[in-house]
């Protein structure tokens, strides 16, 4: 079972895939209560955050203690080059030209009152995306 967050049809739409909960996230609260999943997947929207602080702690608040975060993103300069070898427009919402592994890490570091253990990580070994599969531990 698992919920889809997400803008508001017609946005989502794509076949017959409905969205269970719909919600701007990266401008509004997620509309659910604390520490309600135990596994929260977010993938290419982090970019789009001007405070990814912000965001990881959004997903991390509906998250359960000892939960899994788990993170798809670009690294920013390598999609950067990636985009212009094949032609291709890049996604003109992506705000930090240093989103990656590291830049990750860092926003991940600065959330008070949590650690994090990391479950498996992919740095690139498959195109420009950066995964990261995190369990959370929530200090009381």
């Amino acid at each position: 079972n698992c919920d889809g967050i997400d803008f508001p049809q017609p946005y989502t739409y794509t076949g017959k895939d409905q969205v269970d909960i719909p919600c701007d996230v990266i401008n509004n609260e997620i509309p659910v209560p604390d520490n309600v999943y135990d596994y929260v997947y977010t993938s290419h929207l982090i970019e789009d955050f001007v405070d990814t602080k912000d965001a990881l702690k959004k997903f991390i608040r509906v998250l359960k203690n000892g939960g899994n975060l788990i993170l798809v993103f670009p690294d920013q300069p390598i999609y950067e080059v990636y985009c212009k070898n094949l032609g291709i427009p890049m996604n003109p919402y992506h705000i930090h030209p240093d989103m990656g592994y590291d830049f990750m890490l860092k926003k991940l570091n600065e959330i008070p009152g949590i650690t994090y253990e990391t479950l498996f990580s992919s740095n690139c070994e498959v195109d420009y995306n950066v995964v990261m599969v995190l369990k959370i531990t929530k200090q009381a």
